[in-house]
């Protein structure tokens, strides 16, 4: 492997290129890591822009990249490590005791190299065990999110114990952390964000209660209405400028304000410091993340409860400039969507597509899309995820992945207000539903939760039918050849990489399994996929519509073979397309002639 780093070559960019020095060795308590994995984050911006935002100035010519993960390739004389260790990088030569220890000249990514390179010599003292039960891409984000956030709440300026209030701010990595963090150690969280879906993803992590604060601009006033009047017990504020005022405000008496971050364009803010004074609050500033002590014991903390680091995205060696621009411009992932994990929200639900349905101008349209997630979905696996798409004919369409795995028969048992469930919805021959390849899906549904499938379209067998003849009806397509063949490439490119991250995970040829679709909290990537299986189903749906009676039986038969005592879910002949010699010969005469014969 080639001695290669990504420098900072001009202000906002950096280029790969050849060190032209051999591999280096350790010295004494040293170990040579081999770096695979670099998070990037906020502070790795503002290095590589100058900005003024941050204590110190990277020059053109350093490797940036403050956050690491590797491992151990050879250790030096007397070194603790071996090879083959996994190991996190510890960024600067804080090791122990108070800030006052710290020293911003000594930060990699800054005023030395940084992770954006192949190699590392790092001391035996900087380096700390990654958790077991993360991967390294997982063990690299834990410096500057996971420590700042650990710090804050186990190291700040209050006590924080079991049953208090901790209030966090959108869905960034020490945010994400924060929220894990609190819940993990037995507190309550309240999670503000920009928009209903961003809290979905905090709502995932565990946050007790959310607050969208631009439908509710005054945050504070709803979190001291959350808490009973009395305020929160901490406030995590990445945001900082007029954030701060808003903080003290839904602060209790006595209580503190962790100053994280700096996203508001304008950082400053008059303050009352009567409220200060008389609330009696502690408000402190972090920089640097925390110590190494710190970080061995958040290490420590993550593995003992088993909680998982969230990444927005994964970029291969070669893309890290791709990485960077993608951080400046963070789009967070598997927009629009809603969790439905207790009986409350799948009564709240049914309700609203029992209302909408009958509310239709032309009630026989579909506007519902599903796809079914599990272990081997059939009656001889589990049926973890049902995602359901909502097509109101707008722009932004309302993904629900409803939670059966935690929901278990709840979630199509669960009544409404008007006495219906999930269950007589997906029963109801005159509520459409869309779905591609109904076959597994009936099948699981049926045998696990005794669910009829009806009033069903099946966009394979729609696609299928609309070919010409009857040799090239002979095979049904699958859903991503499908969409590869109809839909335009240029809206496809955000699934086929949200498809492509998310196989990783559970196919096995790339070492993963079906079992990420059990795990709780559902990753980022997991959420993405189970929209990419659905976004344009409402698109290949129109595009084939006028097949639909023509498959409307073959429909029905596939959903009664899927019940039937013999049916086998991965039979030899899936492939094939069901029709019978007299329906071929019907729809060859169909594409024949102008004439529809259904």
């Amino acid at each position: 492997m080639a001695n290669q780093a990504w420098k900072l070559s001009a202000y906002g960019e950096i280029s790969l290129g050849d060190l032209k020095t051999p591999i280096p060795r350790p010295g004494r308590k040293q170990a040579l890591i081999r770096v695979h994995a670099a998070a990037l984050n906020p502070g790795d911006v503002k290095l590589a822009h100058q900005s003024d935002r941050y204590p110190v100035k990277a020059p053109l010519g350093r490797v940036l990249g403050t956050d690491g993960a590797g491992v151990v390739e050879e250790a030096g004389p007397d070194s603790i490590w071996k090879k083959g260790d996994k190991v996190v990088m510890h960024p600067n030569k804080w090791l122990t005791g108070g800030p006052e220890n710290q020293n911003f000249d000594e930060m990699a990514g800054s005023v030395s190299d940084g992770m954006l390179r192949r190699w590392v010599i790092w001391d035996d003292s900087r380096l700390v065990h990654a958790p077991s039960n993360i991967s390294l891409e997982e063990a690299s984000t834990l410096f500057a999110a996971g420590v700042t956030a650990y710090r804050a709440l186990f190291h700040g300026g209050i006590t924080l114990k079991a049953g208090m209030t901790v209030l966090t701010q959108g869905t960034g990595g020490i945010s994400c952390f924060a929220i894990q963090l609190a819940k993990a150690a037995g507190m309550r969280v309240i999670a503000t964000s920009s928009s209903d879906e961003k809290l979905e993803v905090a709502k995932n992590l565990g946050a007790d209660a959310t607050i969208n604060y631009q439908k509710t601009p005054e945050w504070a006033k709803e979190a001291r209405k959350l808490t009973g009047g009395k305020g929160v017990d901490l406030v995590v504020d990445v945001v900082g400028g007029d954030s701060v005022a808003q903080s003290i405000d839904a602060t209790r008496f006595g209580g503190g304000i962790a100053i994280l971050g700096q996203l508001a364009d304008d950082i400053t803010v008059n303050i009352n410091t009567n409220k200060i004074l008389g609330g009696h609050l502690t408000i402190f500033g972090q920089a640097g993340a925390g110590s190494k002590d710190m970080m061995d014991e958040f290490a420590a903390f993550l593995e003992k409860h088993k909680l998982q680091p969230q990444i927005a995205e994964v970029f291969g060696w070669e893309e890290a400039d791709k990485a960077l621009e993608a951080m400046k411009n963070l789009t967070k992932p598997a927009p629009n969507i809603a969790i439905v994990n207790t009986t409350k929200q799948i009564a709240d639900l049914v309700d609203w597509l029992v209302s909408r349905h009958t509310s239709l101008v032309v009630p026989s349209t579909p506007t519902m899309y599903i796809d079914l997630e599990g272990v081997q979905l059939s009656r001889d696996g589990t049926l973890s995820i049902l995602t359901l798409l909502v097509d109101e004919q707008t722009v932004e369409k309302q993904v629900y992945l409803i939670d059966v795995l935690s929901l278990g028969a709840k979630a199509f048992d669960t009544a409404g207000t008007k006495q219906k469930t999930m269950k007589d919805i997906l029963q109801d021959d005159e509520i459409p539903k869309v779905f591609f390849d109904i076959r597994s899906d009936s099948d699981a549904l049926f045998a696990h939760f005794g669910v009829k499938m009806a009033g069903v379209e099946d966009v394979q067998l729609m696609e299928n039918a609309t070919r010409t003849t009857t040799k090239q009806r002979r095979l049904v397509s699958g859903l991503a050849r499908c969409i590869e063949q109809n839909i335009d490439g240029a809206k496809t490119a955000s699934w086929k990489s949200a498809k492509e991250k998310g196989e990783k995970l559970f196919k096995s040829e790339h070492g993963g399994s079906y079992e990420v679709f059990n795990q709780r909290p559902l990753s980022a990537k997991i959420l993405s996929y189970c929209v990419g299986d659905v976004q344009f189903l409402p698109e290949l749906r129109n595009l084939f519509w006028s097949q639909t009676e023509a498959c409307r039986e073959v429909v029905d038969a596939a959903i009664a073979a899927s019940q039937g005592a013999n049916y086998q879910p991965r039979g030899p002949n899936r492939a094939l397309a069901p029709w019978t010699a007299e329906e071929n010969k019907m729809l060859d005469k169909c594409h024949g002639s102008s004439a529809r014969l259904w």
